[in-house]
Order: C-alpha cells, then structure tokens, then sequence
C-alpha cells in the first residue's frame, strides 16, 4: 500500500472516530458544547442588531454541524475510494454508500446513550453534507479527465 492510501485510511480513520466519539457524549455534555458555541454566535447576532430566538440558532448551528461533519466524511471517504475504483459509477456510488452507512451507525449509536436520539432528520441532513462533497468531486475529477483525454487525442 503506498503512502497516500495509508493516509487517507488514517485520515477516514480518525474523522470517523471523532464522528462516533460525539455520539458517545450525553445529551448534556453535547448539548452544553453546542450552547456554548450557540451563546457566542447569538451575543454577536444581537450585537449586530438581527433577532433570532436562542433555540432557534441552537438548532441551526446543532444541524450546521452535521452537515459539516459529513461534508468532511464525503471529502475523505471520496479520496479513499478514488485510489481504488477510477470508473466514476463505481467511485461515486462506493462512496455514497459507505457515508450512508456511517450516518446510520452513527445515528443508532446515539439511541443508545443517556439523553440523545437518533434521528432520520439528521441522516437526510448528513446525507446533504456528503452528497454535496462528493458530487463536487466527481466533477472536479471527471472534468479533469475529460481534459486529459482531450489533450491526448
């Protein structure tokens, strides 16, 4: 295995980790990382004058966060299956499966711990994170392809 394949494994490796190492935490403990980041945005808001109800960006940034999470896991697991499977087909669809599965593991998970739930909201919220990376990616690379392709004939 060469060296950019064990860093993306290390890389898939970790993120998912630190997916699954947020799910383990109660329902306090990621409630009150949540509210902390969720006062300092709201401080700012009211400083610049926009009204929004506390709950209401708790929830948005709560849900931010799952997309970017999973915006990040495309990204990953997209590079990971890249080395192996160059037909876009199989490259794209890998790699939506494989996130897909990750967000419901990840989902279930949290049914098991004190103070959370699982939800399907979020697996179609962690679905659009992925979703996006991955398709931007493939465009970027079947793009690429096409101009190689171009510059060869």
């Amino acid at each position: 295995m060469d060296k950019k394949k064990i860093i993306y494994l290390i890389m898939a490796i970790i993120w998912v980790g630190f997916i699954f190492g947020n799910s383990l935490l109660n329902g306090a403990t990621s409630g009150s990382l949540s509210g902390g980041i969720t006062e300092k945005i709201y401080n700012l808001l009211v400083n610049m004058h926009i009204n929004i109800r506390i709950e209401t960006l708790h929830t948005i940034i709560r849900k931010l966060a799952h997309f970017s999470e999973y915006f990040l896991l495309g990204i990953i697991i997209f590079l990971n299956v890249y080395q192996y499977l160059k037909e876009p087909k199989y490259y794209i669809s890998f790699s939506i499966v494989i996130c897909l599965l990750i967000s419901i593991i990840d989902e279930t998970i949290q049914t098991f711990v004190d103070g959370r739930s699982g939800s399907i909201i979020d697996v179609g919220i962690d679905s659009l994170g992925f979703l996006l990376s991955i398709l931007i990616l493939a465009l970027i690379i079947i793009n690429i392809n096409k101009k190689k392709e171009q510059t060869i004939s």
